[in-house]
């Protein structure tokens, strides 16, 4: 296998670090790098295992796998592998497993201990915890973690672990340091830098997202410890995921205590996940955050969210429709000068920091991905400053 390297991504092969870090933008090659440094061990060690992980794989559609089958092809390697539907077979005894780190425990992902080669594709999107849960359980000698990602915020935690580790390589390469990049990607760069310079930028240069013209601002979050306070109350919004496999489409759960006017975000759960695991896990969160005096759950009454009202309802649980008549964006205009003035007093022990943070950094902008905790949040504001948290608030939207 003769691999032609881009002069930048030489390190990746002489250099023995633990941390390949590996940045830029669109059509900057990354990936096909990491993904050739991969083939060229599984065929010169052909025993070994590889891991590729992402935050999110809601499928193996949604995995580095055909990148990898895409590379096998390129350079006449069919002999050396036996592509199955879920994983790749090294012919050899090793195998290409392909994960999504979302969902996984500290202790399930403890089945990751026996990779020495571990890739983490769109490494911008991990949370901190799955960081935290992974990285100490690949342990093996010599063994090599690998990110690929486009940065997006300086607060992202691949950028704050690769801002703590030593033992690391860390290459930023952009479409103009890569020699094989196509050239519609060179022409579509050419547009956007002409159109919208800061898209570009980021998009395609790879810079930090900068001097956003969002409509929240992050400093409008006050973190503290507010959970053993002694709130007027407590409510829940709820607002589920359009399409079960929809891939930009999280169902996310808050929980709000209020004292004063003072609105409280005390739990929330973000995730990918399907109708049955939906339901159990709200009723678990329901449990959990239903405390005296509580006002009930306000549920988005939409797709997979009539259906759990329904069912919640006849479990005999305090759930409340919610049948917005305006658009997200509309709606969060609506709350901002609320928003602005109060502030969103957020407790220090939630877990989706991260998640928070981007998406009220990035709300409003071209860059965002995901608005689901928002919608949450954009609720809750309503209710408390808007409504003077009406009971029957679902009949008043």
């Amino acid at each position: 296998m003769k691999v032609k390297v881009p002069k930048v991504y030489k390190p990746i092969y002489n250099e023995n670090k633990r941390y390949y870090f590996l940045s830029g933008g669109r059509g900057s090659g990354k990936s096909w790098a990491v993904a050739d440094r991969l083939l060229l061990q599984a065929i010169t060690e052909p025993q070994t295992d590889f891991l590729c992980l992402r935050e999110v794989q809601l499928s193996i559609q949604h995995s580095s796998k055909k990148l990898i089958e895409n590379r096998i092809n390129h350079y006449g390697l069919n002999d050396k592998f036996r592509i199955l539907n879920t994983h790749i077979e090294i012919i050899g005894g090793g195998d290409i497993i392909f994960k999504g780190l979302q969902n996984h425990t500290a202790d399930s992902v403890k089945s990751f201990e026996g990779f020495s080669f571990v890739w983490v594709e769109e490494a911008q999107s991990l949370s901190k915890f799955s960081l935290e849960i992974l990285i100490p359980t690949i342990r093996m000698e010599n063994s090599k973690i690998f990110f690929t990602y486009n940065p997006r915020l300086e607060t992202d935690p691949v950028i704050e672990l690769k801002e703590e580790v030593s033992n690391k390589v860390h290459i930023h390469t952009t479409y103009l340091d890569n020699p094989f990049c196509p050239d519609v990607i060179k022409k579509e760069a050419e547009n956007m830098k002409q159109k919208n310079i800061k898209k570009y930028n980021h998009i395609y240069l790879g810079q930090y997202i900068q001097d956003n013209d969002g409509m929240f601002k992050i400093d409008w979050l006050d973190w503290g410890n507010y959970k053993n306070l002694a709130f007027d109350y407590y409510f829940i919004t709820v607002d589920t995921a359009i399409k079960d496999k929809e891939l930009n489409d999280d169902t996310v759960y808050s929980a709000f205590g209020v004292i004063d006017n003072n609105l409280y975000l005390l739990d929330i759960f973000v995730g990918k996940i399907q109708a049955v695991e939906r339901e159990q896990i709200f009723y678990e969160f329901y449990n959990k955050n239903n405390k005296y005096p509580f006002k009930g759950a306000y549920i988005e009454d939409k797709a997979s969210g009539s259906d759990l009202i329904q069912r919640a309802k006849r479990k005999g649980l305090m759930i409340k429709s919610l049948m917005p008549k305006k658009s997200k964006l509309l709606r969060a205009d609506d709350i901002s000068t609320y928003f602005e003035t109060y502030h969103l007093k957020v407790d220090n022990e939630i877990k989706f920091k991260q998640e928070l943070i981007n998406e009220i950094t990035l709300f409003g902008t071209d860059f965002i991905k995901h608005d689901d905790i928002i919608d949450t949040i954009v609720y809750a504001f309503d209710l408390v400053y808007k409504q003077g948290m009406v009971i029957d608030y679902g009949k008043l939207l």
